[in-house]
């Protein structure tokens, strides 16, 4: 059975085992009891054995099979993962959240240690963190989890050697190219509306490539393993649904993350604060604020949201000293892009006309 049975059958029948054993040792219990200290204890000797034999547990699962599935949620890779995406699920332990604390130490010191009925879900997060899609971790062999936490600490120890003089080489998207962003964003969304891979609307899945091209897995990532934030909080390109806070002094100040000072927050919606689709960084500031409208299926195409009739993106771009007129852009994907058959598209709109990144 060892390296063939899912992690799922190994810890289902580990559990069953144990509640089994305890039902037994409840049962055992009674059965001493009604014996009575009046029965010798040689016939007590003799009748607890019977016992056992005549009522054996149905299932036993082997120590070294839970012991495969324990550990991988002691590898270093499994343990900075559940730091770092902070899936402790509210635990109650001094300082679990105190990003600074945990890596302090090294990964095999986390000691960060799950009951028989938490592996399947913490693995199953852990793992999708590591192989960048969802995962089920009841549906895997031991050894198939472990090869992906052994790819995932493979390729992070490439990305670490690849860092050089304290800079860290990522991904270069149109950040680096100077494309003209309007081309960037209608070749992405023509691409969603072919195919949405996975996400709930097409916005989340323009929102979904936009990160991977320019934000930064070493800062985190969603359990899905799309990254949460850009490399540095002044990084240049865009920025997926950051919410503006109007109540600050001086107002519509991106709303930041409370783990990551300087970063955009990752959670949303905040209410009453505005969320534009797209917030384009350049030269480490907003430069300019995209809002997306794509074709409805029954006709026609989205409408503009409550904010946006309420004059709230252009309030933010003149809080952040941008010209509302110009440097606010909506885009309507079917009259603004043209879709190429094979894939991809690009701007034939002149709202976007001699924009460079």
């Amino acid at each position: 059975m060892t390296g063939e049975a899912t992690i799922g059958t190994i810890v289902g029948n580990y559990i069953k085992y144990i509640q089994q054993a305890n039902a037994l040792e409840f049962a055992l219990a009674d059965m001493l009891r009604t014996m009575g200290r009046e029965i010798p204890l040689v016939a007590r000797a003799t009748a607890i054995p019977a016992f056992l034999l005549e009522n054996p547990p149905e299932i036993y699962a082997p120590d070294s099979e839970m012991a495969q599935v324990r550990k991988l949620l002691s590898e270093p890779s499994a343990q900075e993962i559940i730091v770092s995406q902070h899936l402790l699920w509210g635990r109650d332990k001094t300082n679990v959240f105190h990003k600074s604390f945990w890596q302090s130490m090294a990964p095999a010191e986390y000691g960060i240690k799950f009951e028989a009925d938490e592996l399947i879900p913490a693995l199953s997060d852990v793992l999708s963190v590591a192989a960048g899609h969802t995962v089920d971790a009841g549906t895997l062999t031991p050894q198939q989890a472990q090869a992906i936490l052994d790819t995932y600490a493979q390729k992070k120890a490439e990305e670490k050697s690849g860092t050089q003089s304290g800079v860290r080489i990522v991904a270069a998207g149109a950040k680096a190219s100077g494309k003209n962003p309007c081309d960037e964003i209608c070749e992405i969304a023509c691409d969603c509306m072919n195919d949405r891979q996975g996400a709930q609307t097409l916005t989340r899945c323009v929102e979904n490539e936009l990160r991977k091209r320019y934000y930064d897995p070493e800062n985190g990532t969603f359990p899905d393993g799309t990254a949460r934030y850009p490399s540095t909080p002044e990084s240049d390109g865009p920025r997926p649904e950051v919410s503006y806070d109007p109540n600050v002094p001086n107002g519509y100040i991106p709303r930041n993350s409370s783990r990551n000072p300087g970063m955009p927050s990752s959670h949303y919606p905040y209410t009453g604060m505005p969320r534009p689709d797209i917030s384009w960084w350049k030269d480490g500031k907003l430069w300019k604020i995209f809002e997306l409208k794509f074709p409805r299926a029954g006709g026609g195409v989205d409408g503009q949201t409550k904010m946006q009739r309420n004059g709230e993106y252009r309030k933010i771009a003149k809080k952040q000293g941008l010209n509302p007129k110009k440097d606010v852009i909506e885009l309507d994907i079917a009259e603004d892009c043209t879709c190429f058959k094979n894939g991809g598209g690009e701007s034939k709109s002149d709202k976007c006309e001699g924009l460079k990144t």
